[in-house]
């Protein structure tokens, strides 16, 4: 009867040990995640190696969200390292917001493979999961919020004081995508007229809606007939509240409006879909910010770019590193390091056109722009 009660006694220790070696584990990935313990390294600036002799500009990424496993929109962890540490084999160092402004407003050059990185919508799990990435890579990330969610109490949103502790952990900087994300003129893809819709309504008719909206402050707000309901000074004051908003928001809750603005979503050329728009969007943008990414589709600037009308790249959450990388390459005009994969798979094959990437089972191709 002892020997039995021995046994389970055992049992019962080992059962202890092992679920408390595991309660361990899962406390100390917890632990690790939360907290930051390194700091972001800025690039040498006296380094000759890294900097460019001539004006090699910066590309810019913005990517929507980041989450663990991903989404159709939502870049997932693995893909979002895959896609960064691409870069980095690369040579692409991380730039700042001072070292674009200093870039256009004191000619001081930077590095020549220059990357500028952004976050969009301000969630929580981006900040989570893309955190040990930056760490890995020794990069920084620019987290760009909307000034309507501070007030919320949606939890997938930062706060104001996560953002604060995002700013003061040396690898985030803080940016802006303006007061809300809200559509007008909203059209479904059966040409019925939906009018105004906020962001979780336009989530909801997702699936019927095409791509006939504008978003709040790019036009006129017009009726089914796509007739103006708003007169110029009623237009002019409703994008001047969002400005307005914003501005008292931020200073309000962070001490100050960021620096920079990326603005939802003209890239028209010019800074909405109707001239009268644009120019009191530009009004307030040069009254408050230092700098506006307005346009989507290509990831390169150069001085001849406007600091206030620069332009990014939107990385899709299925793209493979070597999609990113073909486009990056289309944009430079310049020769790229594709990853190849699994060598020894390679070798069984001739490589004609594009850049295949050998992974496990999988043969991802990827083409030239505009190619077969």
């Amino acid at each position: 009867m002892k020997f039995i009660e021995t046994s389970k006694d055992k049992k019962k220790v080992i059962r202890s040990i092992v679920e408390g070696a595991i309660l361990i584990g899962i406390l100390a990935v917890l632990f690790r995640a939360l907290f930051v313990f390194k700091k972001y390294v800025p690039y040498d600036k006296e380094d000759a190696g890294i900097l460019g002799s001539n004006d090699t500009g910066f590309i810019a990424l913005s990517y929507f969200a980041v989450d663990r496993v991903g989404t159709s929109t939502m870049i997932s962890t693995n893909r979002l390292n895959e896609h960064l540490e691409a870069l980095h084999n690369n040579g692409y160092v991380t730039i700042t917001q001072e070292d674009i402004i200093n870039y256009y407003e004191k000619g001081i050059p930077l590095p020549k493979s220059s990357l500028f990185l952004m976050f969009e919508d301000g969630r929580k799990d981006t900040a989570i999961f893309a955190q040990k990435i930056l760490e890995k890579y020794n990069y920084k990330g620019t987290i760009l919020s909307y000034a309507d969610r501070f007030h919320t109490k949606d939890s997938k949103f930062l706060s104001p004081k996560n953002l604060k502790n995002l700013n003061e952990n040396t690898f985030w900087e803080l940016g802006t995508n303006g007061y809300r994300l809200s559509y007008i003129n909203v059209f479904d893809h059966k040409g019925n007229y939906l009018g105004e819709l906020d962001s979780s309504e336009y989530t909801s008719h997702r699936e019927e809606l095409g791509r006939d909206y504008n978003h709040y402050l790019m036009d006129f707000i017009r009726d089914d007939n796509k007739i103006p309901k708003e007169t110029y000074n009623e237009m002019k004051e409703r994008i001047s509240k969002d400005y307005e908003l914003m501005d008292e928001i931020y200073t309000k809750e962070l001490g100050k409006l960021p620096d920079l603005y990326v603005l939802m979503h003209s890239n028209t050329g010019s800074f909405a879909n109707n001239k009268k728009v644009s120019k009191v969007n530009e009004e307030w943008m040069n009254a408050l910010f230092k700098i506006n990414f307005n346009r989507e589709g290509y990831s390169y600037n150069n001085r001849e770019s406007s600091m206030i009308d620069l332009t990014r790249m939107q990385p899709q959450a299925y793209w493979y590193p070597n999609h990113l990388l073909m486009r990056i390459k289309d944009d430079l005009k310049e020769e790229i390091q594709f990853e190849e994969g699994d060598l020894t798979r390679k070798m069984d094959w001739e490589v004609l056109e594009g850049a295949p990437e050998f992974r496990g089972s999988v043969i991802a191709l990827t083409s030239k722009p505009e190619g077969n």
